[in-house]
């Protein structure tokens, strides 16, 4: 079966307007029922995803778009802790994390310093 586009007369037309008007009027009468709501949502289900399959690449990518913000909030708790902290030397600095002197002996004779 071919389908063209052909104009319509104003008698063709008027059908299609009448037709339309009724079936608009015609939808505040009508309720739909839990039997038609549970088919609709069948179809829309059994229907799947509207994106393609996606490769490797494009999967790593949301991935990482969907990691970026978080990336730059602890980038940036990072950088306001530097600043805060100042530079220290490795000790002073490994005396704000550890409280007990006699862990830092044994971290210093571990790490070669």
């Amino acid at each position: 079966m071919e389908v063209t586009m052909e104009s319509i007369n104003k008698e063709q037309f008027g059908k299609v307007l009448k037709a339309l008007t009724s079936a608009y009027y015609a939808k505040e009468k009508r309720e739909a029922g839990d039997l038609w709501q549970a088919r609709v949502m069948g179809n829309v289900l059994s229907m799947g995803t509207i994106y393609s399959k996606a490769g490797y690449f494009e999967l790593f990518q949301q991935f990482v778009w969907r990691l970026t913000p978080v990336t730059f909030i602890l980038v940036g708790l990072l950088g306001l802790a530097l600043i805060k902290m100042d530079f220290y030397s490795d000790y002073e600095f490994t005396k704000a994390f550890v409280s007990n002197t006699s862990d830092l002996v044994t971290l210093a004779m571990y790490s070669g310093s």
